[in-house]
């Protein structure tokens, strides 16, 4: 609402005029303490009084808008360093585990080829073990047919020979030091590998 001040010359004119009681002594009293009297504006007044409001909440709704969004680009751009961030971690953790996980395969690679060495080896020496088995009950069986060999009975065309449990055809053949050929010919065997215990063979001269 609009305040009017008025200053001592009116308020002595105002006086003059004989308007004095009972309104003089109100204005007096308002007068004498400072006071102010008000006036009802004008439509036009009213109407710049509300635009100028208007005007003012528009500026202030306008400020208020472009905090929100001074604030709302603030919170998008610490999002951005966080997410950048949370990258920058995934990426050394990923990283991190595929280095891992490489130095767990070689390590695992390092492993089975060390094994591979050793069943290699092993089997080496399985073979080397078995073949001096064989060398050494070739040569047992060869010394007992040797000395069987002065109790053989006499048959046509040479010698006989009784196949004892374990002997071979390669073993007989040579404790008696013939080939294995000449032992298959002269008893017509159609299969070198298969002896019977007790079966008798020709040993040829």
């Amino acid at each position: 609402m609009h305040m009017k001040y008025f200053t001592r010359t009116e308020f002595i004119r105002f006086f003059r005029h004989g308007l004095w009681m009972p309104l003089g002594v109100l204005m007096l009293t308002l007068f004498l303490s400072g006071g102010c009297v008000t006036t009802r504006q004008t439509p036009e007044e009213i109407r710049m009084e509300e635009q100028r409001r208007q005007a003012m909440r528009e500026r202030e709704r306008e400020r208020q808008e472009a905090e929100a969004r001074r604030r709302i680009q603030l919170s998008v751009e610490d999002a951005e360093v966080q997410i950048q961030e949370l990258r920058g971690e995934l990426q050394r953790v990923h990283q991190e585990t595929e280095r891992e996980r490489t130095r767990d395969l070689q390590r695992l690679e390092s492993r089975i080829s060390a094994l591979e060495v050793s069943l290699k080896r092993l089997d080496e020496q399985r073979q080397k073990d078995r073949e001096e088995i064989v060398d050494v009950l070739t040569q047992r069986i060869a010394e007992v047919m040797r000395q069987q060999q002065a109790a053989s009975r006499p048959a046509s065309g040479g010698q006989s020979h009784v196949v004892a449990s374990g002997e071979t055809l390669s073993a007989i053949a040579a404790a008696w030091g013939v080939s294995t050929q000449a032992i298959i010919r002269a008893n017509n065997l159609r299969n070198a590998d298969v002896l019977r215990v007790g079966q008798t063979l020709v040993i040829p001269q």
